[in-house]
C-alpha cells in the first residue's frame, strides 16, 4: 500500500498540488481502515514520495534551496498525508456504521 500511495503522490500532484497529501492519506486510510498502519503507511509514501519528487526537482534547479528546507517540505507533506489517513479511516468507520 506504501508503494501505491507514494505512486497516488507523485501521480495526484501535477493535478492538486497542496491537495495532494490529503487526497492521498484519505485513500490509504480509507482501504486500510486501521489507524497505525494508515498512519504509517500514509507518512511513509509522502516521505518516499515527496522526497523523490523534491530531490529531483533540486538536482534540476541546481541545488539552490538549503537542504533543511527540503526536508521540512517533506515533514510538511508528510504532516498533511497523515491528517488525509485519519480522515480516510474516520471516513471508512462512518461509513461502516450507516451500512
Amino acid at each position: 500500500m506504501t508503494l501505491a500511495g507514494v505512486l497516488l503522490n507523485l501521480g495526484l500532484f501535477v493535478v492538486l498540488a497542496i491537495f495532494s497529501p490529503v487526497a492521498t492519506g484519505i485513500i490509504i486510510g480509507y482501504l486500510l481502515r486501521r489507524m497505525n498502519q494508515a498512519v504509517s503507511s500514509s507518512a511513509l509514501s509522502a516521505v518516499i514520495g515527496y522526497g523523490i519528487l523534491f530531490a529531483l526537482t533540486e538536482s534540476l534547479t541546481g541545488w539552490t534551496t538549503d537542504p533543511t528546507i527540503l526536508v521540512l517540505a517533506v515533514i510538511i507533506m508528510a504532516v498533511f498525508c497523515v491528517v488525509g489517513g485519519v480522515l480516510g479511516v474516520w471516513l471508512s468507520r462512518r461509513s461502516n456504521i450507516s451500512s
